[in-house]
């Protein structure tokens, strides 16, 4: 009988083709995961751009500048039944932002990319209510309730993140 070394032929490629299944099981559950916390920090970034508005109006509405037309102030005061937005580039004017750059955010997945944004601010019985909304290409393309929304982004094929919660 002959001392047999080593491995078949068989053998290794089954060990190949287990490996290549372990790889494509592992490399669909990272992307998968990858993406989930990105849509994350798209959702979480609207929420926070939501609080920032309540938080401005609070501090406008209690210690802002009352002589400045085009204050935030008088853009609350004077809001009817009708909305406006506050840009990213307004809020970071006005010291209310940091992360701003030429007008949108840094991307918090990839920091060679942006994402823009706006604050909507609507009056809802005598508050206003607002709503925080961030385009992220490549990262979210659905509101965080579920529903369209097709803003008004220059050249954006993208669906915004709507936060409201």
């Amino acid at each position: 009988m002959k001392n047999k070394k080593g491995f078949t032929l068989v053998e290794l490629l089954a060990v190949i083709v287990l490996i290549g299944l372990l790889a494509a099981v592992t490399t669909t559950a990272i992307v998968r995961t990858r993406r989930k916390a990105n849509e994350k920090l798209v959702n979480d970034l609207a929420k926070s751009l939501k609080q920032v508005g309540e938080d401005v109006y609070v501090y406008e509405t209690l210690k802002g500048d009352k002589t400045n037309e085009n204050g935030f102030y008088k853009k609350f005061k004077s809001l009817s039944s009708d909305s406006f937005s506050i840009s990213l580039s307004e809020l970071k004017a006005a010291g209310y932002l940091k992360n701003v750059k030429d007008g949108k955010f840094i991307s918090p997945a990839n920091s060679s990319q942006s994402c823009g944004g706006y604050l909507l601010v609507k009056k809802v019985g005598l508050a206003p209510k607002f709503e925080g909304y961030v385009n992220c290409p490549g990262l979210k393309e659905a509101t965080t309730d579920g529903n369209a929304y097709n803003g008004n982004f220059e050249n954006s094929d993208v669906v915004l993140t709507k936060s409201t919660k």
